[in-house]
């Protein structure tokens, strides 16, 4: 049975070996697509500690947040997953940063 990082690691080859490939033939994945690919190959814990996470983040928000936020909130967590970051502590941060990089980057281009 192979474990668990030996499982992301041969993911990330996958995925990397696919965006190539389509960028070679000329087409573009777009972030959502990703998303769904990487989600379709973690463990269902794993999905629902996302869930759990993006959902307490967003709740300190007014109406648990905007749409756009929560998606920008999910890439973000999805990235540091594929990277190797399974600690919850180590999520939280990285949704953390998220809300606030979101939340400077809106408030900036309202004033501009």
């Amino acid at each position: 049975m192979r474990t668990w990082r030996a499982r992301c690691r041969q993911v990330v080859r996958r995925r990397s070996l696919a965006h190539h490939r389509s960028a070679a033939v000329g087409g573009l994945t777009t972030s959502h697509e990703r998303l769904d690919d990487i989600m379709s190959e973690v463990s269902a814990g794993f999905k629902a500690r996302l869930e759990y996470l993006l959902d307490q983040i967003c709740a300190e928000m007014e109406h648990g947040g905007s749409h756009e936020m929560r998606s920008f909130i999910a890439e973000q967590l999805m990235a540091a997953a594929q990277a190797g970051e399974r600690s919850v502590d180590g999520l939280t941060a990285v949704a953390r940063h998220a809300q606030t990089t979101f939340l400077i980057r809106t408030t900036a281009s309202k004033t501009a």
